[in-house]
C-alpha cells in the first residue's frame, strides 16, 4: 500500500496524540454541523493503532474528492500516469469509502468505473474539475456537464440541491486559483477546499480557512491526486449514508472533518520536481511534433502508460 510520507511523528486527535503508522495526521474541525455525533463510539477502548482508529469510526466516511487520471485532457500521460482502476484501487487499500474522479473539464463517470469502485467498497461520486473564466472549480453530481461551461451562471443555472459545487484551492499563488472571484462568486459554493501541499512553514490554505470561517463554509480536505504517494496525505471524515445525495447533503450541512498534516520537505521538493518533468516532457513531445526527424520526441519511453507498463 502506498501511503503519503507526511511531515510529522504523530496523530493528533481532538487534542490527544496517538502514535500510528503513518506519519503524521490530525483531525480538525472542518464543519459546523453541532448535531454531529463524536468521531469515536463510547465503547471503543483501544485506540493506540491506525487499524482500530479507523474501525471506531461511526458513521464516518473517509473521502477523497479532488483526483485525476490518465484521461484528463490537461494533466493526463503529461503528469498522470495513473488509470482509474488504478487510483480505486490504491484508494481502496487506504480504507476510503468516498472517491471523485475530477479531471479537467471532463466528467469521467461511467458505468463500468462505477461498478469497480463499488466492487472495492468505495462511492464513487461524479465529478469534474471545471475551468470557470479561467479557474478551477470543483463541481459534483452535475450528470449533464459540457466542457461549453466557462462561466458561473452557467453552472448556477443547472445547479440544484443534489449538485455541490467546492472552491479548489482558491487562494494557492497559482494562474488557476480563484483568488478574488471566490470572494465575487460566494453563492455558488458549497464549500472550501483544504488543499494537502502545504508545509510546516508555508500554508496557503490559511486564509481559505478564515474565510471559511466567516461565511460558515465547511472546508473539504483534499490531496489533489495527480501520483498516488499522494492519496491520503490530506483527506475528509463525511458523515452521512454512502450514497451520493447523502454525502452531498453532508458535506453542505456541515457534517465534516479533515485528516491533515504538512507535508515533508523531501516529499514536497519529488511533487514538483515531477511536475516540472511532466511539462518538460510535453514540451518536448510537442518539438518532436514540429521536428518529427528530431531524436528529442519527448516520448515516455519504457516508463510510460504507452508501454503498458
Amino acid at each position: 500500500m502506498v501511503e503519503c510520507p507526511l511531515g510529522g511523528t504523530s496523530r493528533l486527535v481532538t487534542g490527544l496524540v496517538f502514535k500510528t503508522s503513518r506519519a503524521a495526521a490530525r483531525v480538525v474541525a472542518g464543519g459546523f454541523d453541532s448535531h454531529v455525533p463524536p468521531l469515536f463510539d463510547a465503547d471503543c477502548k483501544d485506540l493506540r493503532t491506525a487499524e482500530s482508529w479507523w474501525q471506531c469510526m461511526k458513521r464516518w466516511l473517509k473521502a477523497e474528492l479532488h483526483t485525476h487520471t490518465r484521461e484528463d485532457p490537461i494533466d493526463g500521460r503529461r503528469i498522470v500516469l495513473h488509470s482509474p482502476k488504478e487510483l480505486i484501487d490504491a484508494a481502496a487499500a487506504q480504507g476510503f469509502e468516498v472517491l471523485s474522479i475530477t479531471n479537467h473539464n471532463q466528467l469521467l463517470f461511467e458505468e463500468g468505473i462505477s461498478k469497480y469502485a463499488h466492487e472495492k467498497g468505495i462511492l464513487l461520486l461524479p465529478g469534474v474539475e471545471a475551468t470557470l473564466e479561467g479557474s478551477h472549480t470543483l463541481l459534483y453530481n452535475f450528470l449533464d456537464y459540457d466542457p461549453s461551461w466557462i462561466t458561473p451562471a452557467q453552472v448556477m443555472a443547472k445547479k440544484g440541491p443534489d449538485q455541490m459545487v467546492i472552491a479548489a484551492h482558491p487562494f494557492f499563488p497559482i494562474r488557476s486559483a480563484l483568488g478574488r472571484r471566490f470572494l465575487a462568486w460566494r453563492e455558488l459554493f458549497d464549500a472550501v477546499e483544504y488543499n494537502h501541499f502545504y508545509t510546516k512553514r508555508i500554508n496557503f490554505n490559511l486564509r481559505a480557512q478564515n474565510v471559511a470561517r466567516q461565511w460558515r463554509l465547511p472546508l473539504i480536505g483534499n490531496s489533489d491526486v495527480h501520483f498516488l504517494e499522494q492519496l491520503g496525505c490530506t483527506d475528509s471524515l463525511v458523515y452521512a449514508e454512502k450514497e451520493t445525495a447523502s454525502v452531498v447533503d453532508g458535506i453542505k450541512r456541515g457534517s465534516t472533518r479533515i485528516v491533515t498534516s504538512p507535508l515533508g520537505a523531501s516529499f514536497t521538493a519529488r511533487v514538483l520536481f515531477a511536475v516540472l518533468r511532466g511539462n518538460l516532457r510535453s514540451s518536448l513531445r510537442k518539438f518532436g511534433a514540429l521536428f518529427p526527424d528530431s531524436t528529442w520526441s519527448g516520448g515516455r519511453g519504457a516508463t510510460g502508460p504507452e508501454t503498458g507498463r
